[in-house]
């Protein structure tokens, strides 16, 4: 999925859960071409094995 990295790249930075906004660039007929909108960094999946290890 392309997304521009001079936006999203800081976000982007560790594997991790992102809520991710898409949109189709596509025109009828063709194949689906997503494009990154918005993200969310939930958290790196590091982050999230520590927080469940201290409850």
């Amino acid at each position: 999925m392309h997304f521009d990295k001079s936006k999203f790249g800081a976000v982007f930075s560790a594997p991790g859960l992102y809520e991710v906004e898409v949109v189709n660039n596509a025109s009828f007929g063709q194949n689906a071409q997503y494009e990154v909108t918005q993200v969310r960094k939930i958290g790196a999946f590091e982050e999230l094995i520590e927080m469940a290890k201290i409850k």
